[in-house]
């Protein structure tokens, strides 16, 4: 089967939050991660026509229908928002929230951090309760950071 290679820009940093993360939610994360060896996970956020692309260090947001940068190179869709950890191995007990950085690359005054999480724990719960296989995604992403 062929992988698709998936293209997607980080525009310049808008804003960028500390914030913590619900054990349940980051602990499910960490498990789906972990159980993909390619690097990558796509979870679909449906209700806001949102794509989570998941890595073992950030969660990236991509809205489905939002601005595409394209240059003589390369182009892809722009990353609207990212979760990054940066102190994972910090956490004392699985029970212990989770630190992040929330960073907004894009203006969308219509989501905020608390409907990507509420949005992110559906997705990642709708996941595991249909077993969804990762070999059957065969995507993995090619992320360009714009300069400043």
């Amino acid at each position: 089967m062929k992988s698709t290679l998936e293209t997607f820009i980080r525009p310049v940093e808008l804003s960028r939050k500390s914030l913590c993360l619900g054990s349940s939610i980051f602990n499910a994360y960490r498990l789906l991660i972990s159980r993909d060896a390619d690097g990558f996970v796509f979870l679909p956020l449906r209700n806001i026509q949102f794509q989570a692309i998941v890595s073992s260090d950030e969660i990236l947001f991509v809205d489905s229908f939002g601005p595409y940068h394209s240059d003589v190179k390369t182009g892809g869709r722009c990353i609207s928002f990212a979760w990054q950890f940066s102190d994972i191995k910090q956490r004392n007990s699985i029970t212990h929230s989770a630190d992040y950085e929330f960073v907004r690359y894009c203006d969308h005054s219509d989501v905020d951090n608390n409907r990507l999480v509420s949005e992110f724990s559906c997705a990642l719960e709708y996941h595991r309760q249909n077993q969804l296989s990762l070999e059957q995604q065969n995507r993995s992403a090619n992320i360009i950071n714009l300069s400043q």
